[in-house]
């Protein structure tokens, strides 16, 4: 292939892979969400202690195969409400704003801190257009280093170091990854936390735009009731334990707390005092730290055999490497 059409082909990678990664960001920091305004006159009683409201254009429900599908998200006079996937008898037995996506149709109770329906003002659902944004950020995030990669590479492709040294400052960022541990905050406004019953409160979280920060952990569930890493404090005092039951929480308090559906039923720990000020949680924001660990070897291994190739100074380094690999290939024929 000639110069040229070599700087064709290289541009045409260049531009697509811009665009991809444009595309790429675009649809994973978009608030772009799908929303429907209930008119109050459409809520009709249900099963004596709740409520139902029509939902006929909006995301697939919950049903009998997956009970976890609806991206539903209710908000009751601008509130988020939850747990979201609550089952229909704790919807009527238990209410706190526990809802559920199911058929063409939501089932709700009201939230703590409302007596009756009349003192529902607005009643709206949304869910979000584009699923899974998550994995467009992570999309994003490789595209911009091969991008990186690329345009590096190209402009210093006469320096033949230079891909290895990329490749071992590439796992070295993944081994930081693996040990340092990032950590992701949220604050709750103390105006937020609703008094329960005993010494139970309870607080939604209110993501701005719905935007969901970022490595955001899933809550306990009816199929997971410990799955969720999520730590919390209550005016600066660190509280637990988690995953405790919603019973216990009011009964028992000491700190005690849950994160479930939309939000949390905690309990103030000793040393926080008699009130509210502040609430705050914490997750890690990589929970499975051995995955770019292990990447982050796996890089190193590679950068410092190809790097002996082309730098002497690594050559020893390289051959004793790709010596130990042979020997222990031979040990597995054995």
């Amino acid at each position: 292939m000639t110069e040229p059409k070599k700087r064709g082909v290289t541009g045409i990678l260049f531009a697509v892979l811009g665009i991809a990664l444009l595309v790429s960001l675009a649809l994973a920091f978009l608030p772009i969400r799908g929303s429907h305004k209930f008119f109050i006159a459409q809520i009709e009683p249900w099963e004596t202690t709740a409520y139902s409201v029509e939902l006929l254009n909006g995301p697939p429900s919950d049903d009998g195969t997956n009970t976890e599908r609806s991206k539903v998200r209710l908000l009751i006079n601008g509130t988020p409400v939850g747990p979201a996937h609550t089952n229909h008898a704790t919807i009527r037995d238990h209410g706190q704003g526990a809802y559920s996506h199911w058929g063409g149709n939501v089932f709700f109770s009201l939230p703590s801190g409302l007596s009756s329906v009349e003192q529902i003002t607005s009643l709206e659902a949304d869910w979000p257009l584009i699923p899974g944004q998550q994995y467009f950020k992570l999309a994003a995030l490789v595209l911009a280093g091969f991008l990186a990669l690329l345009a590096l590479v190209y402009a210093s492709r006469k320096m033949k170091i230079v891909p290895p040294l990329l490749i071992g400052v590439a796992g070295l960022a993944s081994l930081a990854l693996a040990v340092i541990p990032l950590e992701g905050h949220f604050s709750i406004p103390a105006k937020d936390v609703v008094p329960g019953e005993g010494a139970a409160f309870s607080a939604n979280f209110s993501f701005s735009g719905g935007n969901v920060p970022f490595g955001f952990p899933s809550s306990d569930t009816l199929q997971s009731p410990t799955q969720s890493p999520l730590r919390l404090w209550i005016n600066g005092v660190e509280s637990g334990p988690p995953h405790a039951a919603h019973a216990s929480i009011a009964e028992k308090g000491g700190g005690r707390f849950s994160h479930w559906g939309t939000g949390l039923v905690f309990s103030l720990p000793k040393a926080a005092g008699t009130d509210v000020r502040s609430v705050e949680v914490s997750w890690r924001m990589i929970d499975q730290p051995m995955i770019p660990g292990l990447i982050g070897i796996l890089l190193i291994i590679v950068a410092l055999v190809a790097g002996g190739r082309v730098w002497a100074p690594l050559k020893p380094v390289s051959s004793a490497i790709m010596g130990a690999l042979t020997a222990f290939g031979g040990r597995r024929r054995a």
